[in-house]
């Protein structure tokens, strides 16, 4: 994920089974605002709907509230068992130490008791004095006084040594007793405001269900006012996650059960009083199980070890990022690093008879975000691929670990710092101002390859009201070249998280022999993949096709492929869902320090662990459920979007996909994400804006380069569709006769007669592009 930039995931869509066709005879309609026509009740509809989306957003951030004090609570109430025996340890500790100073203590006062005096007292001396009394001692009476005066002072010695120490310790033990008796307390106030937070939180969450609740009565009676087909509306209702209403949510926390609250809790301090558990939470509709299962012949096809997929991304993944030339009235003020992302290897151009390589690269298209103005000034006008604010990319580099992964097994979540290591230690970059690479360029952005026709221009003003709203705490210069571009457009294009950049660079002209392995290891790893999806048996593709989706996991599960004379043969044998998805990129954690990781730590393949809220235990959790996806223009929802070559877009075309137990961090924006029999299926572009870095369970999104059927637009205007698109090859207008520019389509513009040795040949395109 891209730096700074923090995609918030949403809650699946919460469905009322229980909702039946009385709910038309006990909704009034005074409950929803009254309208005679239906455009006006769409309009309620959407309202409704769009309630409904930020209701499900505050659940979502209830539960991941609920969950971590969930997760806390358990470990609290075992430290403060812990804690009470240490206590009680320290306590007795102390008292028997006291017994012991005082025995020695009475010890040492009889040894000094028992010494004889050995000077005379003030009234002694004056009668020795006056008597002139001379002592006599004879010499084996004063050897033998002096020998037990000796043992005696050393059993003083010795037991003044034992009492210092025996104090020394018993200050020690009396401090630890102190802060043990202060951490007592202070846990005792952390549970009791974590466990009067749960209910508090529950409560909430019932509330919200309520309110949302009455909201989909609300949407049965609008559209069966509307026309809409009653049976119809119902059948939406009693589905789980097949065809919400609403865009389809990723899974929120898991939906927390703590223990039954006791029927006679202890309310005294004593020893074995443990904090009251939460009572049980609100009882959610549970999973579709058909949504976490494959049909039969999944197994014509073979699952590849993990361990070689995540190897394979490896060589093909870089970390990435580039400095870029803020146009200002002094020249240019270059930026460094205004950009970090991953990005991976999807393509290359060898040229005839050298070591000497065109590099194409795939990343998000917000890791591109400064990237336009890289082309002619012909071919930006061309593809519209111009940043009105005139600037350009300075420079860039790519990175890798310092040394290959010792091995690329799962470790336990939130545990990266102990294996930083084992997975290749900190990153290293190599720099295109080394002049070991050339300047980049902009291949295929995922903006405006659509046809104009698909457009809503009824709404454009709208979209431009809104994104001057957005930009307006901007800097006035360049608030004003945007102003300027806005004024220009007769349409608002779309945008899709997907881009391509290219480069060169001369194996044979650098002395850098880490530059050299990582690309050779790269380019090696691409031959394999290509080679492999030529050679094998591989859901929703044919090893006639280009080495990726030729059908996508949506097209499927929504029927779009059966009438469909073309993809008829792919509907035999194409999946709708992953039980496994494998991802590894480059997070950058708070330190600024990037690092290597990968997705499904160990809890993933963990049967005693669930999670992710109405999903099975992590074990049969499938990564990608059946139709768990979002999509804004299928919703009639897209946002102006402004974080993109300083211009507005409308975010965003396609479906979303919702995937777990790979919540990477940002900075891992951009990785390639493959399924478990090693296909490429889609970009890793969005995690949960609550993420820690090395927190891998949390919700995350990937986008697809394809989709193979067109999808009705939900809303007033029926005859509109979200279009079929491949961003790889659309050449085929057959097949997506609304597309404008996909890479393939982009290479034969921007290389015309072929790349500088005069050929058009790439590792995808053997034949030519």
């Amino acid at each position: 994920m891209k730096l700074k930039k923090k995609i918030v995931l949403l809650l699946p869509t919460l469905v009322l089974t229980t909702l039946t066709v009385a709910c038309f005879n006990e909704v009034k309609d005074s409950n929803i605002k009254k309208s005679s026509d239906a455009n006006s009740n769409y309009a309620v509809i959407n309202e409704l709907n769009n309630e409904n989306f930020n209701l499900r957003q505050q659940i979502d951030d209830l539960l991941t509230n609920y969950k971590s004090n969930e997760e806390l609570l358990p470990q609290l109430i075992e430290d403060q068992s812990s804690i009470k025996k240490e206590w009680s340890l320290l306590k007795d500790t102390i008292e028997k130490k006291t017994f012991i100073i005082q025995t020695n203590e009475n010890k040492r006062q009889e040894l000094f008791a028992q010494l004889p005096r050995l000077y005379p007292n003030e009234q002694e001396n004056k009668l020795i004095a006056q008597l002139k009394i001379k002592i006599n001692l004879e010499a084996e009476n004063y050897t033998s006084e002096k020998a037990k005066i000796n043992e005696i002072f050393k059993q003083i010695i010795k037991l003044n040594e034992t009492l210092i120490a025996d104090e020394q310790a018993q200050e020690r033990t009396k401090q630890d007793y102190k802060r043990s008796n202060e951490n007592l307390k202070e846990n005792e106030s952390r549970i009791a405001k974590l466990t009067s937070e749960q209910i508090t939180i529950r409560s909430e969450v019932k509330k919200i269900i309520k309110k949302i609740e009455s909201n989909y009565e609300k949407l049965v009676l609008l559209k069966a006012k509307s026309k809409l087909n009653i049976t119809e509306v119902k059948d939406e209702i009693d589905k789980t996650i097949e065809n919400p209403d609403h865009p389809a949510e990723p899974n929120p926390p898991v939906d927390p059960s703590p223990n039954p609250e006791p029927s006679n809790p202890d309310t005294e301090n004593g020893d074995n009083n443990q904090p009251t558990p939460p009572p049980v939470f609100p009882n959610f509709p549970t999973y579709d199980a058909a949504a976490h299962s494959y049909p039969s012949y999944v197994s014509n096809f073979t699952k590849l070890n993990p361990n070689d997929i995540y190897s394979e991304i490896y060589d093909l993944t870089f970390s990435f990022k580039y400095s870029w030339n803020e146009p200002s009235a002094n020249g240019n003020n270059v930026i460094g690093d205004i950009s970090q992302g991953t990005a991976w290897l999807i393509d290359y151009h060898q040229y005839a008879n050298s070591n000497r390589y065109k590099l194409f690269m795939a990343t998000n298209m917000h890791v591109l975000d400064y990237f336009g103005n890289t082309l002619s000034e012909e071919l930006l006008t061309k593809l519209n691929y111009k940043d009105p604010l005139n600037g350009s990319v300075h420079s860039f580099a790519i990175g890798k670990t310092q040394n290959r992964p010792s091995n690329f097994d799962a470790i336990p979540n939130n545990s990266y710092d102990r294996y930083k290591q084992v997975k290749g230690g900190s990153t290293v970059y190599k720099s295109s101002t080394s002049g070991a690479m050339s300047n980049p360029e902009i291949i295929f952005a995922g903006i405006d390859f659509m046809d104009k026709s698909i457009y809503d221009l009824a709404k454009v003003n709208e979209y431009k009201e809104k994104y001057k709203e957005l930009i307006n705490s901007d800097e006035a210069s360049a608030k004003t070249k945007k102003i300027n571009y806005l004024n220009t457009l007769d349409y608002i294009p779309y945008y899709t998280d997907f881009g391509i950049f290219a480069f060169d660079i001369d194996l044979d002209n650098t002395s850098d022999q880490t530059l050299r392995e990582w690309i050779t290891n790269a380019k090696n790893a691409l031959d394999q993949y290509i080679l492999r999806n030529k050679q094998r048996n591989l859901p929703n593709h044919k090893t006639s096709d280009l080495p990726f989706f030729t059908v996508d996991y949506m097209s499927k599960s929504s029927n779009l492929l059966a009438n469909n004379s073309y993809y008829q043969v792919y509907n035999e044998f194409a999946l709708y869902n992953a039980k496994d998805v494998y991802i590894g990129g480059y997070p950058r954690n708070t330190n600024r320090e990037t690092y290597w990781m990968q997705n499904n730590p160990t809890e993933r393949n963990d049967e005693n662990l669930t999670t992710y809220f109405r999903s099975p235990n992590n074990k049969n959790a499938f990564s990608y459920a059946t139709n768990d996806t979002e999509a804004k223009v299928v919703n009639n929802n897209v946002q102006v979007y402004t974080k993109v070559w300083n211009r507005p877009l409308l975010s965003f075309y396609g479906n979303n996909y919702n995937i777990k137990f790979s919540s990477l961090y940002f900075g891992a924006s951009g990785s390639v994400v493959y399924n478990e029999f090693g296909q490429i299926i889609g970009i890793y572009n969005g995690v949960q804006a609550s993420t820690a870095f090395g927190d891998l369970l949390k919700n995350a999104t990937f986008a697809p380069l394809i989709q193979a059927g067109d999808f009705v637009v939900i809303g007033e205007n029926t005859n509109q569709k979200m279009y079929a698109y491949n961003l790889i090859d659309a050449t085929n207008k057959d097949l997506y006769p609304k597309q404008t520019k996909s890479y393939r389509e982009n290479l034969r513009q921007i290389y015309k007669t072929g790349f500088t040795d005069g050929t058009k040949t790439t590792a995808l395109f053997i034949k030519g592009f």
